[in-house]
């Protein structure tokens, strides 16, 4: 403001005073604005460091998935490695006549689950056994309709034995 001589001090000092009032509420909102500003700044390197802890568990958690997930899958995969390198075997055998024990070259993974072939023809569980200690099957033969008195094997039978074998 430009002031003559004819000004009285009374105006210039509550000009200065309005000056000076407005100059300090101006001060206070800056003030006010710093203090937010920095409030703001705090608030986001906190969300930020939040965020980063977030995102580092996050990648934990993906770790630990994706280790989950490969140690099922190496799991499955001893599994079927058992599996296959025991495999199915088939044990086939040229009788003699009156043979009756089998040895089997390997040892079953299940002995209630060996199916006993003659000439390509399956039998009954009740016509066979497995001993456990000498890893033979034996040929039982029940009588039945078509054999009153047995079934004996004769030098013209293939055996085949099938059976799930152990690693």
């Amino acid at each position: 403001m430009a002031y003559d001589k004819s000004t009285d001090l009374s105006v210039i000092q509550a000009d200065v005073l309005t000056t000076s009032l407005e100059a300090n509420a101006k001060i206070n909102k800056l003030n006010q604005l710093k203090t937010t500003q920095k409030s703001i700044t705090k608030a986001i390197n906190e969300l930020k460091g939040n965020l980063s802890q977030a995102i580092n568990k996050s990648q934990t958690a993906s770790d630990q998935v994706t280790d989950v997930k490969e140690n099922i899958i190496n799991i499955v995969k001893e599994q079927v490695t058992s599996i296959v390198s025991g495999g199915i075997q088939n044990d086939e055998f040229k009788c003699q006549d009156g043979d009756t024990k089998f040895l089997l070259t390997k040892t079953p993974a299940d002995k209630d689950n060996i199916m006993f072939f003659v000439n390509g023809v399956k039998y009954a569980r009740a016509d066979h056994s497995y001993d456990e200690n000498t890893n033979e099957e034996t040929w039982i033969g029940i009588k039945d309709e078509k054999h009153p008195n047995g079934f004996s094997l004769s030098s013209k039978d293939i055996i085949s034995i099938v059976y799930m074998a152990k690693n």
